[in-house]
């Protein structure tokens, strides 16, 4: 049935898509996707999706001229920056004069492509081709040390002074050859800095007043206002938080490219910036006194009905995407669970991860690994450190477990992060931390979404949980050594195999006391609770048996059925779920108390004939207790057994095989 309303929703949607809208696919097939931020090709893909509309917005929708837009690496932020630039760019020859704006294949590929923004003649007419560009990225600046910083540095302006080489050249004809020596010294000293740029041999202090006066030399030359475009802003806060061992140095440089920019944007006396239009994943720099003054307008992701939707892709632009890559209807739940799940703050207008969904496309009946590539491309090795630090090891395993929080974002600033990264160094973060930065930062990477609720968040989607369950895991191999192999081979035993053998309790305790002795050296007894045990038992199980589907806080019923919906911790099943096994874990119920509470849950998808398997995980007082149900073959037996400090005790009855361990006395 939900199959079947999945198809004839699609269809409504497909055929309510204005036609224009839909790339046609030509008799040769063009790719789905290109790795590139080049505009006018990502046009030429059958994956494209036309977001020409924010020019229009931009100009028309918003207030104010400066606009800082964040959003997770790999939603098509550069690739927007480029088709802005290319929209609003004046065209010169090589001489140096404007090129009339409809003899421009710019002009051809807005007006003559069938794109959206090509049936606004007004903003065509009023903003197409009428500025100078001052372009900047500044990704992968930060060195090993400052001075390498301060290199790459220059090496970004250069690449931006590169762009009008041409007017380096015409003014160095116009203004020092001896035909033409009547420029003023202002020209000449301009001659000489553009010089400087190019050896990339400027000081802090010229670096700092470098694009400011680059805007200067554009704007006399056309007598046109200038719309400034920068990328990656905040890329050094990105790197900051990946090493902490560089925060320093990124401090300094952050300090730098904040002071480059409110040089280049503040009013002057010739007034020389029109728009400005910057991006990166978080708002970190963007509360500093600075831009403050600037007027700078945040747009952060997923938190406007304005610009949300061109950052990422819709319901509307997905489904199309769909029918026209032969995906069937059956797949479409799939895509939604792998690549959506994520919602525009109090809309109902619900988002794709843009590049997951064409990474789906390309591959989809492929190799499923590369359908995980936007994961590879954002991976959260850095929680590795992060997790050291005790308090916020406990805000990620609430995540982990629960999937959905309730916090409120916070704008963080350079000095949050700095007491962040001392505090992982030294393995303990001050009390006054505001933790809500460590979610914030997730959810501006794209690891959480808003939900329908206020303030609530959860995780969007299957490829993000299993990323961040992932580096839990992660951490625990590597950091914590937690020995998994005994206790997920147990579990893969007791989950596949028709009968066990009674020893089986004693592996399970053995393995679940080394994997507790490690975990309470490493964070403090008194923030230990069933949420970090939980976890654990998820990791082993996830461990145990990778073909099983392990989920985590299953909601189900009781038998007989109450009014609340319960809920067990873990729940490993097989592919068509005939075969289930329920995993309860407490630190305050004794484990046949746990166990007789885990038997009466049954999840709301088994059916009767379903085979059903229980085990519950005491650990009361930091000893290890297992009990669980198992059928067999066996009417009737009664075994009991003294094997160290833990006492077996075995009985059959009705078919099924109860085993339960007790600490002796």
């Amino acid at each position: 049935m939900n199959k079947l309303w999945i198809l004839l929703a699609g269809l409504a949607i497909f055929r309510n898509t204005h036609q224009s809208d839909i790339v046609k696919l030509p008799a040769k097939k063009p790719p789905i996707y290109k790795y590139t931020s080049n505009f006018e090709e990502v046009t030429r893909c059958s994956g494209f999706v036309d977001k020409t509309l924010m020019i229009e917005t931009f100009f028309i929708k918003l207030h104010g001229n400066f606009h800082l837009i964040t959003a997770p690496r790999k939603y098509g932020k550069t690739t927007m920056l480029d088709m802005f630039e290319r929209f609003v760019q004046i065209e010169v020859d090589q001489n140096g004069n404007v090129i009339n704006k409809t003899s421009t294949s710019n002009y051809e590929l807005f007006t003559s492509s069938n794109l959206k923004i090509g049936r606004k003649s007004e903003i065509i007419s009023e903003h197409m081709a009428e500025y100078p560009v001052i372009y900047i990225n500044f990704n992968s600046i930060v060195g090993r040390t400052f001075r390498e910083s301060m290199q790459a540095v220059r090496g970004k302006v250069k690449a931006c002074y590169d762009r009008y080489r041409w007017l380096y050249e015409l003014l160095v004809k116009k203004y020092t050859s001896p035909e033409h020596n009547r420029g003023s010294v202002s020209q000449k000293e301009d001659i000489k800095f553009m010089e400087k740029v190019y050896r990339e041999d400027l000081n802090y202090v010229e670096i700092k007043y470098s694009l400011h006066r680059l805007a200067k030399i554009v704007y006399e030359y056309f007598k046109k206002k200038i719309f400034v475009i920068v990328d990656d802003y905040d890329a050094t806060v990105f790197d900051s938080i990946k090493d902490t061992s560089v925060f320093f140095d990124v401090k300094e440089i952050s300090k730098l490219i904040n002071e480059i920019l409110y040089e280049l944007f503040r009013t002057s006396k010739f007034n020389e910036v029109a728009y400005a239009l910057l991006t990166g994943a978080t708002a970190a720099m963007a509360p500093s006194n600075n831009f403050k003054i600037l007027n700078l307008y945040n747009h952060p992701f997923l938190d406007e009905v304005e610009f949300g939707p061109f950052f990422g892709f819709t319901q509307d632009e997905v489904t199309p995407l769909l029918y026209l890559h032969n995906i069937k209807p059956s797949d479409w739940e799939d895509v939604e669970n792998f690549c959506g799940g994520y919602v525009i703050r109090n809309t109902p207008i619900r988002m794709y991860n843009p590049y997951s969904v064409l990474l789906y496309l390309s591959h989809h009946g492929k190799d499923p690994k590369l359908q995980k590539a936007w994961i590879d491309l954002m991976p959260l090795d850095f929680l590795l450190d992060f997790l050291q630090v005790p308090a916020i090891y406990e805000l990620y395993i609430q995540l982990v477990m629960l999937k959905n929080l309730q916090f409120e974002l916070v704008y963080y600033s350079l000095e949050d992060l700095e007491q962040l990264s001392t505090g992982i160094r030294e393995r303990r973060v001050s009390r006054s931390f505001d933790f809500r930065i460590f979610y914030t930062f997730l959810f501006e990477n794209g690891y959480l979404s808003y939900t329908d609720q206020t303030d609530s968040f959860s995780v969007p989607n299957g490829e993000v949980y299993d990323a961040i369950t992932g580096s839990l895991f992660q951490f625990y191999d590597y950091k914590i050594k937690v020995d998994r192999t005994l206790v997920g081979d147990v579990l893969k035993d007791m989950f596949e195999k028709e009968t066990v053998d009674d020893l089986i309790a004693v592996d399970l305790k053995i393995g679940f006391d080394r994997i507790m002795y490690g975990l309470k050296h490493y964070v403090p007894s008194n923030v230990l609770d069933d949420f970090y045990y939980h976890s654990i038992v998820f990791y082993v199980a996830r461990a145990g048996d990778p073909e099983a589907h392990v989920e985590e806080r299953v909601e189900g019923q009781y038998k007989p059925r109450t009014t609340i919906s319960p809920v067990v911790d873990i729940i490993m099943s097989s592919e068509e779920k005939e075969k289930t096994m329920v995993i309860d874990v407490s630190n305050v119920l004794n484990p046949e108390q746990l166990l007789n509470q885990a038997m009466e849950f049954k999840p709301f998808e088994a059916e009767e004939h379903f085979e059903m398997r229980y085990l519950a995980v005491s650990l009361q007082n930091g000893t290890t207790s297992v009990a669980f149900s198992m059928p067999t073959n066996s009417e009737n037996s009664e075994t009991s057994r003294l094997y160290g400090h833990v006492l077996l005790q075995k009985r059959v009855s009705g078919g099924r095989l109860y085993l339960n361990t007790f600490t002796a006395p």
